[in-house]
This record gives C-alpha cells, structure tokens and sequence, in this order.
C-alpha cells in the first residue's frame, strides 16, 4: 500500500509533524512518500491509496 503526506509550513513544524505521520504509516508497513506543496509539481495521483494533508496555522489562518 502507498501513502502521500502532504505539507505545507512556514518555519519546519509541520514538516516535522509530517515526518511522524509518515513515520507512523511505515511502521505499519505502508511505502510513504512526502511533498513539501510548496515545491509540487505533478503527481501521479494512481500510485496511492491514502493522502494525508498537514498545514501550518498562524493567527488562526491556514498555510496557503
């Protein structure tokens, strides 16, 4: 089974959270891979079967 943890932060938190979902899915036995959506850029979306998206909140906002 394939995972894509997707991230998006401003100062590397979420990146790290990410990093423990991803870590999380491998002990499980899932291939997972991350992406900064910053740098996206196409994805073969066919590949997985789970995506879990990880954003930054500050002030109360989400990460663009």
């Amino acid at each position: 089974m394939n995972a894509a943890v997707f991230y998006a932060t401003r100062e590397g938190h979420t990146r790290r959270i990410a990093e423990h979902i991803a870590a999380a899915l491998r002990a499980q036995q899932v291939d997972v891979d991350i992406y900064d959506v910053n740098h996206l850029a196409s994805l073969d979306w066919s590949r997985y079967v789970i995506a879990c998206v990880a954003a930054s909140v500050h002030v109360g906002h989400h990460e663009r």
